[in-house]
């Protein structure tokens, strides 16, 4: 998956809360000319997955710590 190739490998361990702009730049800046598409499709998961994430907070979820 293009999460797999290109973010997880920069983000490392750290939580989808804890993710700062930095960490997405330094995840995109490497394909967002040679692959624009694909990098606006792992910019758009990215948000998703922190909104989903911030949602389960909201919501009182104990499996916000499986969301990563």
């Amino acid at each position: 998956s293009t999460m797999e190739a290109y973010v997880f490998p920069v983000f490392g361990d750290v939580p989808i809360a804890d993710v700062t702009t930095c960490n997405v730049l330094d995840a995109l800046t490497p394909i967002w000319y040679e692959k624009p598409e694909t990098a606006r499709r792992v910019l758009q998961r990215i948000g998703l997955k922190r909104k989903m994430r911030h949602t389960m907070l909201r919501i009182g979820s104990e499996h916000t710590r499986y969301i990563h």
